[in-house]
């Protein structure tokens, strides 16, 4: 027996595999050149001249700072890249990710000088689908929690085995660093810092849509299947509160109290739930990844109290 799909429920079916399709391109697809800019503001500092202006300048020093451009290949096939900033071959290295739709230039280019004068070698990562990396899929972490397994594992073939390496994340970057908490990472991780997390892939697209007053339960629908489709992932493979219920390394967790896009709750729900020795740093009045501009001498003593703890690297500034 033949089964014919009336004409009205194939075109709903059209229409709701577009939707998805329209999902996975708001959310998930990733253009280029878009957010390949490391001088373009981030939301949170647009209006506010003085933070602004503090961030070009710090992207122009750091762009003179010699660096090597490395790349690596992904489980999935991507060719990878990161610049790299050595120090001494007994240094510890500090590898860097960035945000949603930014890159890793703009994103550290504050922190990346901090961990520099403090000694340390540093990796600036692009993620997959940003930056001088391939791939046109942005998946929250879903995938690039393996690439930053991968990025380690390189640089303890760079280094040697007896690197120590701490992970620091903004953002999706921070969320990244996290999900990684709960692969198997070689005992050359000695801490995790992140900056800004979520908490889980689907609460935060959730979250961010309710400003467009999309309705949630339609936009798990859309962006879930969206994914799956055109992404070729699941979002709900794993999250970070599940991640850090399962981490063994000391973690780093630092959320402005007025961040309007990452809620200041997800941060706090995730350090509840780290299993392992855990920090937690609250900027009253910093809006998203904003607090190392709002608080810079409470940030920069938390990361480098964090990086003396986690390496035993004296800092001299």
């Amino acid at each position: 027996m033949i089964w014919v799909i009336p004409g009205a429920a194939a075109l709903l079916a059209v229409v709701f595999v577009l939707a998805c399709y329209a999902a996975y391109r708001v959310c998930f697809f990733s253009p280029e050149p878009h957010q390949n800019d490391p001088h373009e503001l981030p939301g949170a500092a647009l209006g506010n001249e003085l933070l602004g202006e503090n961030i070009k300048q710090n992207v122009t020093k750091l762009e003179t700072v010699p660096c090597e451009d490395v790349f690596i290949q992904s489980r999935d096939g991507l060719r990878l890249h990161g610049r790299f900033y050595g120090a001494s071959k007994d240094a510890p290295t500090v590898i860097c990710f960035h945000g949603y739709r930014s890159i890793g230039l703009r994103d550290f280019c504050i922190g990346a000088q901090l961990f520099l004068n403090a000694g340390c070698s540093v990796l600036l990562v692009d993620h997959r689908a940003h930056g001088g990396s391939e791939g046109k899929t942005i998946c929250f972490g879903i995938r690039e929690r393996y690439d930053a397994l991968d990025w380690t594992n390189y640089v303890i073939e760079r280094v040697g085995v007896r690197a120590k390496i701490l992970l620091v994340g903004l953002s999706m970057g921070a969320a990244t660093v996290l999900m990684a908490s709960s692969l198997p990472l070689p005992e050359n991780v000695v801490g995790i810092g992140a900056d800004s997390p979520y908490s889980d892939v689907m609460d935060i697209i959730v979250s961010v849509a309710r400003k467009w007053h999309a309705p949630a339960p339609l936009t798990r629908l859309l962006c879930g299947t969206g994914a799956r489709l055109f992404g070729h992932f699941s979002p709900n493979e794993t999250s970070t509160l599940r991640a850090v219920r399962q981490a063994k390394v000391p973690v780093l967790i630092i959320h402005g109290e007025a961040d309007n896009l990452v809620p200041y709750e997800m941060g706090k729900a995730l350090f509840d739930a780290c299993a392992s020795e855990k920090t937690f740093l609250s900027v009253p009045g910093a809006d998203h990844c904003m607090s190392g501009l709002v608080a810079p001498e409470k940030y920069n003593d938390a990361l480098l109290s964090f990086l003396r703890r986690c390496t035993e690297v004296r800092h001299d500034a």
